[in-house]
């Protein structure tokens, strides 16, 4: 079976099961991590937060393209700080303070970043205010009033990559690293689950 934002056009030509992406990192973390009770993932265009429970279905939700807790949102900020985004994260390291970032749009957002940098804000702090900004969002879009318990899963590339985003997270869940599980493969988490979902539903072939 295929996933991913451009699985459904490669499941077409290839005549195979096309999976939701969170579908698939729930069956991945159902069968490999099964201690996780919330599992959020953020990708390039979109975030997921899936609440499991061992006495019923699990509590999927997913925000929109356009939302700001997702990895394009730091792209763009990023950008806008002439940085990469692992400068972005190297440069968050050294933060002292946190400013206030709009999150909901990335337009607001770059308002807030230009009026910091004619402020003459220390850029590692406004790098670090942007991945507070990204945890403020995912987290009051996703979570709607449901207790994010640990163990707490993070997957997807962005947490696999920016290691301060994660940081960012758990200050503001108010969490500690003996509180996450750690994946293996984090940004391969969907892929582990599209393959576990075709073998438990007999999709799989042969080249």
């Amino acid at each position: 079976s295929v996933t991913g934002s451009a699985g459904m056009g490669f499941s077409q030509i290839m005549a195979l099961p096309f999976v939701q992406e969170v579908i698939c990192t729930n069956e991945a973390v159902r069968q490999i991590y099964p201690l996780t009770a919330t599992v959020i993932d953020i990708g390039g265009e979109d975030s997921k937060m899936i609440f499991l429970c061992s006495d019923r279905p699990p509590d999927i939700r997913m925000n929109g393209n356009c939302a700001g807790g997702t990895g394009a949102f730091i792209d763009q900020l990023a950008a806008l700080l002439n940085q990469s985004p692992d400068g972005l994260n190297r440069l968050a390291q050294q933060h002292t303070r946190l400013y206030p970032i709009a999150s909901r749009c990335g337009v607001f957002a770059k308002t807030d970043v230009q009026n910091l940098l004619s402020r003459n804000v220390p850029v590692a702090d406004i790098a670090a205010s942007v991945f507070h900004a990204v945890a403020i969002q995912c987290l009051n879009t996703l979570s709607r009033g449901c207790e994010i318990r640990p163990e707490l899963l993070l997957c997807g590339g962005v947490f696999a990559f920016l290691p301060e985003l994660v940081k960012a997270f758990l200050r503001v869940l108010g969490l500690s690293s003996a509180d996450l599980v750690v994946p293996e493969h984090p940004a391969l988490l969907p892929a582990l689950g599209a393959a576990m979902f075709g073998r438990r539903h007999d999709t799989a072939f042969s080249v």
